[in-house]
């Protein structure tokens, strides 16, 4: 039953059926979509989803699978509907986390085994729950986060599990989090990802004598007007010619290049300096 007079607010497609009971579609939000199918299971976008996790639970080796070629975080995943499982949103992903001890930015490759077999076993328990509750908030589990993570209000959840909520924002979606409890993955990690914080893979080495050819030295003007822009300017000249891979041409032609650029801009700064004077005692002579 509904609490609300019927049909209730926002209702966009209300089903009335030959027993007297009625359905109403509710979309506040206007994100939802109807679809008329004529073989629903075997067209899209129904054929595209994921496994039901309660209906068809996924075996430990696909999780691994997913996982394993997985680059984003988890929360993303568990909310890609086509990716893993199909029927988590975005309180229940929450929820599953927050149960299985895992933080929702936590990379998927980098989770280990122990942390894997906590996440099966959270989603199974948090969905269990919540159908069993169905849309009763207050039979809910108090030491749920499910209770305290609603208008991004600074709370605790209560219990020995519990602690302070942080709220993050993971793959453009609100996410509640008990930092206290929530963890990165487990997984080994390599030195150098270890080292700078990131549960990502690892950047490929660079290939042995692919270092960058040494800029070569030019020598500076002793005198000049506009010698240190011609400086500026020869260093982003030789740096444009020696390229990524070193190449461009010699060095003694990229150093004439460069030599080139400050006589010349010596010159139209002594051009410069001429003609302000000559305009200077032709005002004095008026």
């Amino acid at each position: 039953m509904h609490d609300e007079a019927w049909p209730p607010r926002f209702t966009k497609l209300e089903l009335q059926f030959e027993a007297g009971n009625a359905l109403a579609f509710c979309d506040p939000r206007r994100l939802g979509r109807l679809r008329l199918r004529a073989d629903p299971q075997n067209e899209e976008p129904w054929r595209s989803l994921a496994p039901d996790p309660l209906i068809d639970p996924i075996e430990k080796g696909r999780w691994l699978e997913v996982l394993a070629a997985k680059g984003c975080n988890i929360k993303a995943l568990l909310l890609d509907q086509a990716a893993l499982v199909s029927g988590v949103g975005n309180w229940v992903a929450d929820e599953v986390l927050f149960h299985a001890g895992v933080h929702p930015e936590a990379i998927c490759r980098s989770l280990s085994d122990a942390q894997v077999d906590r996440l099966r076993a959270a989603l199974t328990h948090v969905l269990n729950v919540a159908v069993s509750c169905g849309a009763k908030d207050e039979e809910f589990p108090r030491d749920w986060l499910f209770h305290y993570r609603w208008g991004k209000v600074p709370g605790t959840v209560p219990g020995e599990r519990g602690g302070a909520i942080t709220f993050l924002t993971v793959g453009g979606r609100t996410s509640a989090v008990v930092l206290s409890r929530q963890r990165k993955g487990d997984a080994p990690l390599k030195a150098d990802a270890a080292e700078a914080g990131e549960y990502a893979a690892v950047k490929p080495k660079k290939q042995r004598g692919a270092k960058k050819e040494a800029a070569p030295a030019v020598e500076e003007p002793a005198t000049g007007e506009g010698s240190g822009a011609a400086r500026a300017l020869e260093d982003e000249l030789v740096a444009h010619w020696q390229g990524p891979g070193g190449g461009g041409g010699s060095s003694s032609k990229r150093k004439s290049r460069a030599v080139d650029v400050r006589a010349e801009e010596d010159a139209a700064g002594a051009v410069t300096g001429a003609s302000g004077r000559r305009k200077k005692a032709s005002k004095k002579a008026q």
